[in-house]
């Protein structure tokens, strides 16, 4: 509200801000003229007026009525008000009793100037609780102008003053209202907390997740900053509705030991703690161990389920004891079993000899749990205890699981028993045995595994001719055929390492044009290159580049632009021919794109495209038959279970005759080497939106080598289309009779067209 000249003067005045205006006028003769000269006088006129009624000690105890019916007679005035309000402000408790009583809806130019100037008021109770009652009184700030701004005003004077008299009405700013005004009466709340604040914020908190509200986090943080312990059962209660669940289990996680007590007092009270309060006890982790491992032997099992859970989670040295102790004592609430998978979670020196003990005890259902314990540890150093297992445990049962854990754990000495059980072991046993023949046979089993196919056990006949077409690619009821083995695979000596920033190169050849080679093949590595590395090298520069870093067991293989810029650099190049197979060849048309100025050209052997990456995959399932897509279908069911290295031995096996080419020389393809993990998270990679290639991108020469005539027309049609939108620079070559990995098969074949393509693609 605008002020005029004279009544900022004479509000400055008043409140000892100025000195009185000059002039010389002839003062009221009585209190009651100057009252009355109040609503009226100007200039030297009014000042002598001031200046009597301040004079005045007894001012409000003789003429306090007087002055409050000049406010009444013009409860609109604001230089009125403001010059009541001058002479009233310092004059102790009387004059804040005063100023509280005219601070209405009747007087709102009264109002404005008291809240205007609210800070340098008198306080007193009358007046706190006066001010901080608009908001009992003022109307609905949605519909009123004047009502949004008294309110908007009141609660910006509660937050500074942290007035605790804000009546209980007050709280339907914080339950209704725009989002912005409800915070500011939420933040007023916590800063003034009167009595009632608590009840209001939890109340408000229940409505808003009713309706799923945007104020829920606000409504949840105030609750805990006001009520401190008091908070914990609303924020429990916040715990299962999912959007708040992390917030309310870090403001309980703050209460410190408080909130740990309410958590736990939840679980001891129920039948089956909620899903939200185990979640964030899990959260919470160790610190709660002590509290929580007492809970074993907790009347309820869903008690029990619930510290089973977070003792799968959460391990220390004080809940190991704890847990060999019960498993070694036995009889408790919690089955032995369940026990004894706790302790496996453990690192293997604290609890191997307990795990390997349990696989010799007198319960079955023990041994067995041991043996997934076992398998799920992966740990090769329990291979011995497994193998001994499969061999002399007393049930059929067991020994069957011992063969198949052996078998996932790589064990090495299992051939050697598997091939001694085949011949003396119980129908079903000497079946697991040859399933596992299948996978880890020598040169002998084959022998081995044929007096198998008469025997009268349809389980152990079809187990036989199962291992017998993995070992040999070969139907065994057409003759005898060898065990087919990797052949053995030799890297070219001579590669000289290049130092580059993000990555790890080797080049090999010291003259021609660059050619890059990024990982890539099943095993996203280069041993697909291999066959031909040295006959490239003779007439160009061949640098194998990989990113930095652990590049065993998974991770994603993808070559940065920036890496690729510094190749380009430390070989003293400013192009290169981009080479790659598989995933690693998609890999290089998003490369080509998002350095077309690098790229001179790519090939692209069997690789797919940018937004299709499985398509090549699912066209080599499709190929796969009996027994092997049996085998293969087994294999990824249960890949989990496998050691890595065991799952890329065996995949590459059971996949090679849908891969292999017309020769139908599937084992000429076991030398290239698998990671199913690094597959996977490279693929995911490379499924991302960003990931793209396109001719009118990449204005060079692109060459895919494709088993297209092995291939559905849905996958081809892609390729073709792009080759349509640039005939000039886009070549498809069917090498369909040489499969899905061309180099290991036809090698001279793929090289010839990388030659060519290079000559081509760095003619100047």
């Amino acid at each position: 509200m605008a002020l005029s000249l004279q009544r900022v003067a004479w509000t400055m005045m008043t409140l000892g801000v100025v000195a009185p205006l000059a002039g010389v006028a002839k003062p009221p003769a009585r209190p009651e003229a100057a009252i009355r000269a109040l609503a009226t006088a100007q200039g030297d006129d009014l000042q002598a007026a001031v200046d009597l009624l301040k004079a005045r000690p007894d001012l409000l105890k003789r003429h306090g009525q007087a002055l409050a019916r000049l406010v009444d007679q013009a409860p609109g005035d604001p230089d009125l008000a403001a010059r009541v309000l001058g002479l009233v402000h310092d004059r102790g408790e009387d004059g804040c009793r005063f100023i509280a009583r005219l601070a209405d809806a009747k007087h709102p130019a009264w109002l404005d100037e008291v809240l205007q100037r609210y800070p340098l008021l008198p306080r007193c109770e009358a007046l706190r609780g006066a001010v901080a009652g608009v908001l009992a009184w003022a109307g609905d700030p949605e519909s009123s102008a004047t009502a949004a701004r008294l309110v908007d005003q009141v609660i910006a004077l509660v937050r500074q003053t942290r007035e605790s008299l804000v009546p209980e009405e007050a709280c339907r700013l914080v339950l209704a209202g725009p989002d912005g005004r409800r915070r500011e009466a939420i933040a007023m709340v916590v800063d003034a907390a009167p009595p009632w604040s608590e009840r209001c914020l939890v109340r408000a908190y229940h409505d808003e997740a009713r309706v799923d509200g945007r104020l829920r986090a606000d409504l949840l943080r105030a609750v805990a900053t006001l009520a401190g312990v008091d908070s914990i059962p609303t924020l429990i209660v916040a715990l299962d509705r999912p959007p708040d669940h992390d917030l309310a289990c870090d403001l309980i996680q703050s209460a410190g030991s408080a909130g740990l007590a309410g958590l736990l007092f939840a679980v001891r009270t129920s039948r089956t703690p909620s899903e939200g309060v185990s979640r964030c006890l899990i959260a919470i982790g160790t610190p709660a161990m002590e509290a929580v491992l007492p809970l074993l032997d907790h009347p309820s099992e869903g008690v029990r389920l619930f510290v089973v859970r977070y003792l799968e989670h959460h391990q220390n040295d004080a809940a190991l004891a704890e847990l060999r102790r019960r498993y070694e004592k036995g009889g408790g609430q919690v089955a032995r079993a369940v026990l004894l998978d706790l302790l496996g979670r453990y690192p293997a020196e604290a609890v191997r000899d307990i795990l390997h003990d349990a696989l010799r005890e007198d319960d079955q259902g023990l041994r067995l749990r041991a043996l997934d314990i076992l398998e799920r540890r992966q740990d090769p150093d329990d291979s011995a205890a497994v193998l001994a297992s499969a061999e002399e445990d007393p049930a059929d049962e067991v020994r069957i699981r011992a063969l198949e854990v052996a078998w996932h754990l790589g064990a090495p000495d299992l051939a050697a028993l598997a091939t001694r059980m085949v011949q003396y072991e119980k129908p079903a046993v000497a079946a697991q045995a040859a399933k596992v023949l299948g996978f880890v046979g020598g040169p002998d089993a084959p022998d081995v595994l044929r007096p198998l196919l008469k025997a009268r056990e349809e389980e152990v006949v079809k187990a036989a001719q199962t291992a017998l077409w993995l070992l040999t690619f070969r139907d065994p009821s057409k003759g005898s055929e060898k065990a087919r083995t990797a052949p053995r695979v030799e890297v070219p000596k001579g590669g000289r390492e290049v130092t580059v920033e993000g990555g790890r190169a080797l080049a090999y050849g010291k003259k021609g044009p660059l050619v890059v080679v990024l990982p890539g093949g099943p095993g996203m590595d280069f041993t697909w290159i291999v066959p031909i590395l040295s006959d490239l090298a003779d007439d160009a520069l061949v640098v194998l580049v990989e990113p930095a870093g652990d590049t065993q067991g998974g991770a994603v293989r993808l070559v940065r632009p920036a890496t690729f810029r510094a190749l380009l650099a430390a070989m003293g190049h400013t192009r290169a021919v981009v080479v790659s197979q598989g995933l690693g060849a998609t890999a290089a048309l998003w490369l080509s794109t998002l350095e077309p100025e690098a790229v001179a050209g790519v090939v692209a052997i069997g690789g797919p495209l940018p937004g299709a990456v499985n398509a090549l995959d699912e066209a080599v399932l499709a190929r796969l038959r009996e027994p092997f897509k049996s085998a293969a279908d087994d294999l990824v069911a249960h890949q989990a279970a496998f050691r890595p290295e065991v799952l890329n031995r065996d995949i590459a096996r059971v996949l090679a005759p849908a891969l292999a080419g017309k020769a139908d020389r599937p084992w000429n393809l076991l030398g290239v080497a698998w990671d199913v993990l690094a597959c996977g998270q490279t693929g995911a990679a490379l499924s991302r939106p960003e990931v793209r290639y396109s001719p009118a991108e990449f204005p060079g020469p692109v060459l895919f080598v494709l088993p297209a005539s092995r291939l559905p027309d849905s996958v081809l049609e892609p390729y073709r289309s792009l080759k349509a939108q640039a005939p000039d620079r886009l070549s498809v070559e069917d090498l369909g009779d040489c499969g899905f990995l061309p180099v290991a098969e036809c090698g001279s074949k793929v090289r010839r067209l990388i030659e060519d393509f290079v000559e081509r693609a760095t003619e100047e």
